[in-house]
């Protein structure tokens, strides 16, 4: 999920100064921006059946509202520093504290 996640930097890092406006307009202008943090809603029940399927007792055992939850809270740490105009925070520290965060939200 973080390599998917920073690929975008790779493909569209030279344009992200200009994506960063059409972001925010579109946020402003969209009739439910809350929508914009729904998106991996879809992994939850995935990440349900892997968490079930687990035979090395790593996965955390959640609900599926605290596994939303979750791939929210971890989407937002991981997508927030591409939208910063002064791209600051894409750095590889910033994809180790990631996969670190990552860790910390799934496993046991």
């Amino acid at each position: 999920m973080v390599d998917h996640g920073f690929s975008f930097q790779e493909k569209y890092g030279k344009i992200q100064n200009k994506l960063i406006p059409l972001y925010r307009f579109f946020v402003r202008r969209h009739k439910t921006p809350e929508d914009l943090h729904k998106v991996t809603d879809r992994l939850a029940p995935f990440t349900l059946v892997l968490q079930q399927k687990d035979r090395s007792n790593r996965f955390k055992s959640m609900s599926e509202m605290e596994c939303i939850l979750k791939h929210r809270a971890f989407d937002h740490y991981m997508r927030i520093p591409f939208i910063d105009s002064q791209n600051k925070f894409i750095t590889n520290e910033h994809k180790a504290s990631c996969i670190e965060f990552g860790v910390l939200l799934f496993s046991k």
